[in-house]
């Protein structure tokens, strides 16, 4: 979460690009997603 809340400053502030950084985002936001889901896939 404090990977995502980084993400957002550094595109906002203009120290990232906002398409870079919107990537990164969405990108930790499916690992974490899926992270969440490994309990579910082993059964």
């Amino acid at each position: 979460m404090v990977f995502n809340t980084l993400l957002i400053i550094l595109g906002v502030t203009g120290v990232m690009m906002p398409g870079t950084t919107a990537a990164l985002h969405n990108m930790s936001t499916v690992a974490i997603a899926l992270s969440s889901m490994t309990d579910l896939l082993d059964k």
